[in-house]
């Protein structure tokens, strides 16, 4: 099932309601110096709130065109700088700003800047970024009016490194918590639970966080985004939203994973809804990056699925699903992060994988960019319906932009092992060289014989395997015959007769499942369906057949194999053969064994 989204402007009803979010402000009136690159105004204290007029600002001829909104250079465009003195995260939001805005962030040089960040439209139409900075490196924040008339700019800015630094919740956006915010006594103060590995006995557990809700009136739905890691099959973290149960926490092991629990509208307040959430036992450990919630199925972004699909339409569990997605969106590149999972019916993610991507788009539309991501199933995966899920983000803020599901079937890999029979397996003796026709067998020998003897006749053996145990609606997935080294006569036929084949009859090669003669040269279903290698392992030979020879595998009783070198005799009138084990040695375990992997639909 696809989800589509559209985006959901609030700001007339946050200006109706008189939010202010509780911030400080210092007014400056009409646009001023900062009106032009040149002379922007330098943060030198943080946090930095402003609230400035740009009615009178103008734009420069040379001001840089946003890559994000209206792809222009806007309007009414004001400026700041700032120089971080340590590695850390830029915050930025507009949110009290009552007109359209657009917020960039820039290195470089006056007439050469490059974008680090953009944003448009982030709540209603304001805007916010958040953004990783560099020691040393000037950057300039740009707001400016997508649509050319200005108004009051409410600009808040902050800058940080860890939640011991001091920050207060100015640091998160509307909608979305990245930076702890919240301890166990509700002060409003972070306890470091986010970003962290935690356990249930250490002693800022259970994480806990606030989520700004701008505007609660007229939710039909909310969606809980959270994003953790390591969250093991089995391990069962509560998440609460405002003290009532949620759900829990689902992911793939050792993966940042996104849980998505639906949310009581009733639940939800304007201002801020605490999430709680707690770990049950003492022997798990997770790891919590960030919050957001989705209202009303609106996100903050353009980024939509264009197609997911997967390269098989069912799976056996143990392979691995190769899922390819195609995202488009208006803007000429962004970056994307994209979350891929594989869930049950339940909604618990079994496996996972995430992909970092950019998509691209000109003026003849989305460019054709599919990546491509790896889940392996586990083996141990019983049968059953599941779903492919994707998850689209805006990868440096983490945003989400979109989200689709696809079914996929996975069955429960099955193994059948069988040893052959001996009162049907032996070699054959070709009558002369060259004549290409049985002569002498041996079926009751405890060993066969493969290559040729003295008078350059070749040998070749029939192994018969009783297959009937497979179910009657098996679908076979690999099948492959291991055959034992018992001994050796003269030289390695493998070094002199080039490889040995194997080839396929079902029932069996004569009139019935006896060995006889004419098995030498009768037909096979299908010839050299499996080649074995040239190096044994603990003196086993293996050949992994082709899927070619599945078909023939007999579900309802015997299955044969005629086993042959591709040259029948070296022409040195000596005998050079390997004898192997035969269904009709003593220790079973060295008899020869037909090992088939299949699955039941």
């Amino acid at each position: 099932m696809k989800t589509k989204f559209y985006f959901f402007r609030m700001l007339t009803l946050l200006v109706l309601a008189g939010l202010t979010f509780g911030k400080a402000v210092t007014p400056v009136g009409a646009a001023g110096a900062n009106d032009d690159f040149d002379t922007s105004t330098e943060i030198t204290s943080l946090p930095f709130s402003v609230v400035e007029d740009t009615t009178a600002a103008t734009a420069a001829m040379d001001d840089p065109a946003f890559p994000c909104g209206s792809l222009d250079a806007g309007s009414n465009t004001v400026w700041y700088s700032f120089t971080p003195t340590e590695n850390g995260t830029l915050y930025v939001n507009t949110h009290n700003s009552d007109y359209d805005t657009m917020l960039a962030v820039w290195t470089g040089e006056r007439g050469s800047l490059t974008n680090v960040a953009c944003n448009d439209d982030y709540v209603g139409e304001t805007s916010a970024l958040r953004v990783a900075l560099t020691a040393g490196v000037a950057y300039y924040i740009e707001a400016a009016d997508k649509n050319g008339t200005g108004g009051n700019l409410d600009l808040y800015v902050n800058f940080g490194g860890t939640c011991a630094d001091g920050l207060n919740d100015e640091n998160n956006l509307p909608l979305f918590t990245t930076r702890d915010n919240q301890d166990e006594s509700n002060s409003g103060n972070g306890d470091c639970d986010m970003d962290d590995y935690l356990f249930k006995t250490d002693e800022n557990t259970p994480i806990e966080f606030t989520i700004n809700v701008p505007y609660a009136d007229g939710l039909t739905s909310v969606d809980l985004f959270l994003l953790a890691k390591d969250v093991d099959i089995g391990e069962i973290d509560n998440v609460y939203f405002n003290g009532n149960l949620a759900g829990v926490l689902t992911g793939a092991n050792e993966e940042w994973s996104t849980t998505i629990l639906s949310i009581d509208p009733a639940w939800v307040v304007q201002g801020d809804n605490l999430v709680k959430i707690e770990i049950t036992d003492t022997g798990w450990a997770v790891n919590v990056d960030w919050g957001q919630l989705v209202l009303n199925g609106q996100p903050n972004g353009d980024a939509t699925i264009r197609s997911l699909t997967t390269d098989q339409p069912s799976y056996v569990a143990g392979n691995t699903i190769n899922v390819t997605i195609e995202v488009d969106g208006p803007l000429p590149t962004q970056q994307l992060r994209t979350e891929i999972n594989l869930r049950n019916e339940t909604g618990a993610i079994i496996a996972g994988d995430t992909i970092d991507h950019t998509i691209t788009s000109t003026d003849e539309g989305p460019v054709d960019d599919p990546v491509v991501a790896s889940l392996a199933i586990p083996a141990n995966l019983a049968s059953g319906a599941y779903e492919i899920q994707a998850i689209v983000y805006d990868r440096l803020p983490n945003l989400f932009q979109d989200s689709e599901s696809i079914p996929a079937a996975i069955y429960k890999k099955q193994t059948l092992t069988v040893r052959s029979a001996g009162a049907y397996d032996g070699h054959i003796l070709e009558t002369s060289e060259k004549s290409n026709k049985g002569g002498v067998i041996s079926p009751t020998g405890s060993m066969f014989y493969l290559g040729d003897d003295a008078s350059n006749r070749q040998y070749k053996a029939i192994l018969s395997f009783n297959t009937s145990a497979l179910p009657d609606n098996a679908v076979i997935d690999k099948v492959t015959l291991k055959i034992r080294k018992a001994g050796l006569t003269g030289m390695n036929p493998f070094l002199k007769l080039g490889w040995l084949k194997a080839d396929i009859r079902r029932p069996y090669f004569g009139a019935n499942v006896k060995l006889a003669a004419s098995d030498f040269q009768v037909a096979a279903n299908k010839p050299a369906i499996g080649t074995f290698g040239k190096t044994p392992v603990n003196n086993w030979y293996s050949a992994v057949l082709g899927k070619t020879a599945h078909p023939f595998i007999n579900l309802k009783g015997t299955t044969q194999f005629r086993l042959r070198f591709t040259l029948d005799d070296n022409n040195n009138r000596r005998a050079d053969y390997m004898k192997f084990f035969s269904g009709n040695y003593k220790t079973a375990s060295m008899r020869p064994m037909l090992i088939i992997e299949y699955h039941v639909p």
